[in-house]
């Protein structure tokens, strides 16, 4: 088994709110949107009191006292899952307008 030191391990890129907005995803828009993210990262309750699902973010988030710190790596990978989720929800959705369509062909 190799030894790893810590040289070894890449070091996480951290970002703040303002630098992820500037240099790496602008179409955020603004810091409240940003700090949008950042509320809705892990589930939390409703007015209602009923449970609402996170947006999965809050593993790519790493608070050091009052600041918000994002990292980049992770970042990217929770776009590109929900890029992937939006295109098989797509899917699913064309398939399920399609299903009817078939069937009523086939009875017919």
């Amino acid at each position: 088994m190799p030894d790893h030191t810590a040289s070894d391990r890449q070091q996480p890129r951290l970002v703040d709110i303002s630098q992820l907005i500037e240099c790496h995803h602008p179409w955020i828009g603004t810091p409240a949107a940003a700090r949008g993210l950042v509320a809705r990262a892990k589930p939390r309750l409703n007015a209602g009191g009923e449970v609402c699902e996170g947006n999965g973010l809050a593993h790519a988030i790493v608070k050091v006292g009052d600041r918000v710190l994002f990292d980049l790596d992770r970042f990217n990978a929770w776009l590109e899952s929900r890029r992937l989720s939006n295109v098989l929800q797509a899917k699913r959705a064309r398939s399920a307008h399609r299903r009817p369509a078939q069937a009523t062909q086939e009875v017919a």
